[in-house]
């Protein structure tokens, strides 16, 4: 037994709370008892850290927390247990009926450098309980996802599982430049439905782009490489914030838009940066009311 289990519960408490979030994960892997204390620990002070998770060429789940007016980061990385290192510093764990520290066979490795690496049969599998894991240890929703350069079908699994643990994720960048089938492009953006605010790329064919007809309804959208965005399109983007770049659009369909806007038929927008191949301000408001001012900046 840790000689810390032996303190009475209160001086047991004041010495985890002097542990960062890095220093309760690993503390939190020893013990069904060492997991319940870290978690009794972190839920109350976890406003200082959020939650992010990377779905790329690997799978990780990222905490940020600041020490000392100093942000810190650490990540847990799922790996199939084929890919395993001989490594003897990997320490063997047990995981029983889906949870860890308890069920296996899955391996952990730990490193100076802040990083968890993890070995499971099916990777999918061990980043969905490794993802939980890390969110009941610290009682908190994964706050922003990165999305590039992943296996699709694999990361639509694991976005599907995450819509079904948490309502909606802060903020995204989403990158789908990689994505070459119109399917597996429409079924990503199902899943990314939920994002508060989007940051998306990507390079759809010409049948997308001319069939697609789903809403884009976020808090805030931005969109590089807007080509694909066509004036059906853009109505039917109807965030609070817009921003698109990279349009092809004309003079004529700022000023169509413009007019819907003005009549309502964008409820929720408020603020929008649109950039076009060329302005012409006369066009753009032409048959709109407006009033003509001029700002200045700078020392006068």
């Amino acid at each position: 037994m840790f000689p810390l289990l032996l303190l009475d519960p209160v001086s047991c408490e004041n010495v985890l709370n002097q542990l960062n979030p890095y220093e309760l994960l690993k503390f939190s892997l020893c013990s069904k008892i060492s997991n319940l204390l870290a978690r009794n620990v972190a839920v109350k002070v976890n406003d200082s850290f959020s939650l992010d998770i990377h779905l790329d060429e690997s799978y990780s789940i990222g905490i940020q927390y600041e020490t000392s007016h100093v942000f810190e980061y650490f990540s847990c990385r799922s790996n199939t247990i084929h890919n395993m290192l001989g490594d003897s510093s990997i320490v063997s764990k047990s995981v029983e009926h889906g949870k860890l520290n308890g069920n296996g066979p899955s391996m952990f490795h730990t490193s100076d450098e802040k990083n968890v690496e993890t070995y499971w049969e099916d990777e999918v599998v061990g980043f969905k309980l490794l993802i939980e894991y890390v969110m009941n240890l610290y009682d908190k929703p994964i706050d922003i996802l990165y999305f590039h350069k992943t296996d699709s079908l694999k990361s639509i699994e694991i976005l599907r599982w995450i819509n079904t643990r948490q309502g909606s994720i802060r903020f995204g960048h989403v990158d789908l430049c990689h994505v070459n089938s119109d399917h597996t492009l429409s079924r990503i953006l199902d899943q990314i439905k939920n994002i508060n605010e989007l940051d998306l790329v990507m390079f759809p064919g010409s049948e997308f782009i001319k069939n697609d007809t789903r809403r884009y309804e976020f808090e805030e959208l931005t969109i590089t490489n807007g080509y694909w965005v066509t004036l059906p399109r853009l109505v039917d983007m109807n965030c609070h914030i817009l921003n698109v770049s990279g349009t092809e659009l004309t003079n004529y369909d700022v000023n169509s838009f413009l007019k819907m806007w003005i009549n309502g038929e964008l409820d929720k927008l408020k603020l929008m940066t649109l950039n076009i191949l060329e302005v012409d301000i006369l066009k753009i408001m032409e048959g709109i009311q407006y009033l003509k001012k001029r700002n200045y900046s700078g020392e006068s």
